[in-house]
C-alpha cells in the first residue's frame, strides 16, 4: 500500500505567520512512523491540530503495476497532549460516540482532554458491541489481538483479560483486577494511548489510509516504556 508523503496546505496560527504570505505549513518526506521536534511555543501542537482538523483528505497515488494515479481516503485522528480521565465506560459518553462518528476525533483536538480514558473505555466497548452487531466474527479476533499488542505496554507482573464488556488489568500471582488508578502515571499512560490506537485501527473500513497523530506520547513514561511504545506502534 502507498504511503502519504506529504501533507500540504496546513494553516498556521497567525501568531507564527512571519508576513502576509507566511499562512501554511507542508510536511514532506513522510514514512509510515514520523517524529516532530521543536522548541515549546514553536507550534507543533498547532500544526497537528490543523493537519487533524482536515479530517478527512483524498491522496492521489500510482498503483505499481500501472503507475496510473488513483484517488484513496486518507483519515486523521489526533490526541490530546494531556490527558486525563479514568479508564472507566460512561453511558453517557458511549451514546455520544454510538451518535456521532467523529465525537472521539473532535474532543481530542483541543490541548486537554480531561475525559480521554473515559472516551477511550467507552469507545472500546462500543467497537465490540458495533462489530458484534455487525460482524460478530471478528468480535474475538479483537479482543485477542488487542491484549497481545497492549501487553507490549503493560509491566510483566501483570496480564490483561477479557470482562464482560471490556478490558481489565489483573495480577499474574494472584488474578486480582488491578485497579486502574493503582497504576503508575506511565502505566495508565501507555495503556489508555494504545487502547486509542487499536481504537482507531478499526474506525471507518472504508477508509485505505489512516494516520494517528499523538501529541506529547512519551509524558509521564519512562524510557523503558517509551521503547515499548515505539514497538507497540511498529507492530
Amino acid at each position: 500500500m502507498a504511503l502519504l508523503k506529504e501533507i500540504t496546505n496546513i494553516q498556521k496560527p497567525q501568531w507564527l505567520q512571519v508576513n502576509d504570505t507566511d499562512t501554511s505549513w507542508s510536511v514532506t518526506g513522510l514514512n509510515r512512523i514520523n517524529i516532530v521536534f521543536g522548541k515549546n511555543g514553536c507550534g507543533k501542537s498547532s500544526l497537528l491540530k490543523n493537519i487533524a482538523s482536515k479530517r478527512k483528505i483524498i491522496m492521489t497515488v500510482p498503483m505499481p503495476e500501472s503507475n496510473m494515479p488513483i484517488a484513496q481516503n486518507v483519515l486523521f485522528q489526533k490526541t490530546s497532549p494531556e490527558r486525563g480521565g479514568v479508564y472507566k465506560t460512561d453511558g453517557n459518553i458511549g451514546t455520544n460516540i454510538s451518535n456521532d462518528p467523529n465525537f472521539m476525533a473532535s474532543s481530542n483536538l483541543e490541548n486537554e482532554n480531561r475525559q480521554f480514558r473515559h472516551i477511550v473505555s467507552s469507545g472500546f466497548e462500543r467497537l465490540l458491541a458495533n462489530q458484534a452487531l455487525h460482524r460478530p466474527e471478528e468480535v474475538g479476533q479483537i479482543v485477542v489481538d488487542a491484549i497481545s499488542d497492549l501487553s507490549m505496554l503493560i509491566p510483566v507482573k501483570y496480564y490483561i483479560d477479557k470482562s464482560e464488556t471490556n478490558l481489565v488489568i489483573k495480577r499474574k500471582d494472584n488474578d486480582e483486577i488491578i485497579a486502574f488508578e493503582h497504576l503508575s502515571s506511565g502505566e495508565k499512560e501507555m495503556f489508555s494511548l494504545g487502547l486509542d490506537c487499536i481504537i482507531t485501527m478499526h474506525l471507518q473500513t472504508d477508509v485505505e489510509h489512516k494516520v494517528l497523530l499523538i501529541d506529547e506520547p512519551d509524558v509521564h513514561v519512562h524510557p523503558d516504556l517509551q521503547k515499548n511504545f515505539i514497538d507497540f506502534l511498529e507492530k
